[in-house]
Formats: C-alpha cells, structure tokens, sequence
C-alpha cells in the first residue's frame, strides 16, 4: 500500500484540466475525489477521454464526468494477495483503501497487471471485410461493401474508429471480396497504429476466417465484428466484462421490443384461450459484435467454412463458458439499403 499524496486527490470543484495533471503526475492514470478526506468518487484518465469526446470542456469541474462509487477496500481487510487476486479479476491495477469513517488512506497498486493481465491496450479487434455485400447491390459492383461512404468516411473506417475511441488500436481485416482496394485505401490511413490482413482464398463463413490468424500466436481475447454494424457502446467495458465472467465467448446482445401490429390469438392447438391485441415482445439480438478466446479458434478445422453461431455452439458442446453482454444502445445493420438510408437520416438529424 502507497501513503497518500497531494496529486493523488481531487476536490469535486476542481477542472478537468487540474485533474489530467496530476494523473500525468502520478502515473497512476487515476485521482480520486475526497471531501474533508472521505473518498466519493474516483476519475480515470479513460472518463476525461470520454467526457472530451462528448464536448465537456477541460475547465469544467470534474463532477459530471466522476465514478460515483468507486470500489474500495477496507483497511481492516488489507490483505496484499487477496488484493491482488481481486485486482487481477476484475482487470483493475489501483484500489483505494479506507478507514470505518470512509477516509482514504492509502492506495493498493498492483504492479503486475500490465504485464500479466489483458487489457484493451494489447488487445485485438478482428473485422470480417471479405463479404460480397450482395444486399447493397449494385454499389457493391464497383466498391467492397466496406468501403461505402457513410458521412465523410467508409463504413468500416467509423467501426475502427469507435474502437479506437475505448483504446483498441490493433485491427486484423479479414479480406477476400475486393480486398486490394480495401488494402490500398488503408494504406494512406495514419489514425491507426497496427491494421493487419489475413485474406480468404475461397469463402470461409463468420467464423472460419478466424483459423487465419492461428499462426499470429495471440494471446489475448479477440473482439470479432462485422463491416457492416456500428453500435453505441463502450467498448472497453464490453472487454472488460468477458475477462472478468471468465467466459470463453461473449456475444454483445440488444434488447429490442418488437410490437406487432396485429391481434395475436393464443389457443392449445384447437381451442381458442385468449387474444392479445397487438402485443410488445422484448427479444435479445445478436447485433455481429463477439470476443472469443485463442483456444475456441483451436476448434476450427484447417480449410472449413463454418459460420460463428457454429462456431459457438462447438465451443459450449467442448463446455467452453458462453456468455451475453446486454445493451440497450443505438445498433445500426448498414449492410441492406433501407437501413443504410435510415440510418444516414438519422446521423443527419444528429449533426453527424
């Protein structure tokens, strides 16, 4: 445990800016707000990233972009090993530690976790680009489905840079349809600092093109899209969830309520129950966004073409652990024309 200094503190009151200072100080990519010493809160450097990309200015006070409620130890549990156990856990490197009166009193630093645990910062995001995109025809003749204009840039280049945003910068596209102009076109692109390719010699499905970067010897979970989704979340949480269930898959799910716009009769085969006029249903949709772990790549035979609801299903038959990440964003399938001239609309509308 590390005793407290003044640059490891903040007031609510203080900006932004004085915030970023001392967690350039301290190097601990974290300050934490205390009032007459009690503890009421925490700030990353990862909130003042995401407070700036919503337009919040440096010199507004900290107290809009805070974590409320931060997690702490109690100094009566201090244990460096359970500590670093939680830590490891939970992807987490500095715990606040406070007395019975909610004082903060030193600071638990897990050196370790940079090197030994997962983290976004060496994790890598695998974007299937190899389709036809016969939906989007006849565009797709003349352009990769990837390559589609959306606003001022393609499609697949606001995917990436929704990543990039939560701290990805590692991209492997998987080509096949078109592949040297999506190639070409990342080649004049700098915003990305690693963008790799793997190419499908014959179509290989969702879930085959993953067998091609066996040979990459990855470690870490891989984060799998499709070129033709854009979803509003925080993508660093998302990972941070799977590593922290211990799942071996997490597929991102949406909540959606569908409303059907007919009476819809119950009855046991024969015999009428009861109507329903025009009832909601609430389903779960798989919105193409997953993490998979190395060894469920391991089951994917050399050559085979085998889609990733596939993929997964193998992978639970093996007992591997399958989980669902729940989101109730914004989630947008560009990859049919009507959708895609909705979803421009709505971008409009949005000054985007």
């Amino acid at each position: 445990m590390i005793a407290i200094a003044e640059n490891h503190t903040v007031t609510k009151n203080e900006t932004l800016k004085s915030a970023l200072a001392k967690i350039d100080a301290n190097t601990l990519g974290i300050v934490f707000v205390v009032e007459n010493q009690v503890l009421i809160g925490s700030l990353t450097d990862g909130d003042i990233r995401r407070a700036l990309l919503k337009g919040i200015d440096l010199n507004q006070s900290i107290a809009e972009s805070m974590n409320h409620h931060p997690i702490t130890f109690h100094e009566m549990d201090y244990d460096k090993d359970k500590l670093k156990e939680y830590a490891n856990r939970h992807v987490i490197s500095v715990i606040p530690i406070v007395n019975e009166a909610g004082k903060l009193v030193g600071i638990y630093v897990n050196r370790e976790k940079e090197e030994t645990h997962f983290t976004v910062k060496n994790a890598y995001v695998f974007i299937l680009a190899g389709g036809f995109g016969t939906r989007l025809d006849p565009f797709t003749k003349i352009l990769p489905k990837p390559l589609i204009p959306f606003g001022d840039k393609p499609i697949l280049e606001h995917i990436m840079d929704e990543f990039a945003k939560y701290g990805f910068s590692k991209f492997i596209l998987s080509l096949f349809y078109k592949g040297n102009i999506i190639k070409n076109y990342f080649s004049d692109i700098q915003s990305f600092s690693e963008i790799s390719y793997v190419e499908e010699q014959t179509p290989l499905g969702t879930g085959g093109s993953l067998q091609l970067i066996k040979d990459k010897d990855i470690k870490t979970p891989i984060i799998v899209a499709n070129c033709d989704n854009i979803i509003n979340i925080n993508f660093e949480e998302f990972y941070n969830y799977h590593l922290k269930n211990n799942f071996s898959v997490t597929i991102l799910g949406l909540r959606k309520n569908f409303k059907i716009p007919y009476g819809v009769i119950k009855s046991n085969g024969v015999d009428y129950l009861s109507m329903e006029e025009k009832p909601s249903y609430e389903l779960v949709i798989n919105t193409g966004f997953y993490i998979i772990n190395p060894e469920v790549i391991d089951l994917i035979r050399d050559g085979e073409a085998v889609d990733m609801p596939s993929l997964i299903d193998r992978a639970k038959t093996k007992g591997a652990k399958v989980g669902v990440y729940y989101s109730d964003s914004n989630w947008f399938d560009l990859g049919q024309w009507e959708e895609y001239r909705q979803t421009v609309e709505h971008f409009k509308k949005l000054g985007i």
